[in-house]
């Protein structure tokens, strides 16, 4: 019995050095990276406690996930803990996003389904995994992503309607307008950048 407690006091102790020394960090870079949300080092975000719900929920799936996988549970090997923490990080983002901002997850389902539609356009997985966007002759052309100034100017672009007449955005076809802001930028853009502007 008093073994039994050993084995299972070590392993708690193992599955906490593992959340808070290697999930926490990259979860916490995660957060400020998709969503500016800034979680110190505590786990605290006094000023926005989304934020901190959010990255509470998130350790605890991956605490579930390895007490599973400690039980002998029929979940499947993790080989990367790293790689498998930022990507139930970048799930939980979305899925806050999709709950928070139920518009823009629509503008974002409707630029990806045109960005795979339509032959002058393409979507790919960037080096990091993040998808990536632009022209399709930049998929293969190993062009830069685009810089923050040309996305301000992307954005300002945007907001005055790309030049077009009429009612502005909304009223220009979004193919059109996405071509538009393609040729301003000169290189790729992440989705999530492509759907601010």
């Amino acid at each position: 019995e008093s073994g039994r407690l050993g084995a299972t006091g070590e392993q708690a102790e193992l599955l906490e050095r593992i959340v808070l020394e290697v999930a926490a960090p990259i979860v916490r870079r995660t957060l400020r990276y998709r969503l500016h949300f800034y979680i110190n080092e505590r786990g605290a975000s006094p000023a926005n406690p989304d934020a901190e719900d959010l990255y509470h929920d998130i350790l605890t799936r991956l605490v579930v996930t390895l007490r599973r996988l400690a039980g002998g549970g029929r979940s499947a090997a993790i080989t990367d803990f790293g790689q498998y923490a930022q990507r139930v990080a970048i799930n939980c983002c979305n899925d806050y996003l999709r709950m928070k901002y139920p518009q823009r997850t629509r503008l974002r389902d409707r630029l990806r389904d045109l960005l795979e539609r339509r032959s002058e356009f393409a979507i790919w997985r960037g080096e990091d995994g993040e998808p990536l966007c632009g022209l399709a002759e930049w998929r293969e052309s190993g062009l830069a992503r685009a810089d923050a100034q040309r996305l301000a100017i992307a954005e300002a672009a945007a907001d005055l309607g790309v030049g077009r007449t009429g009612s502005g955005v909304r009223g220009a076809a979004l193919a059109g307008l996405l071509g538009d802001i393609f040729r301003l930028l000169e290189g790729p853009v992440s989705l999530e950048m492509l759907v601010a502007v």
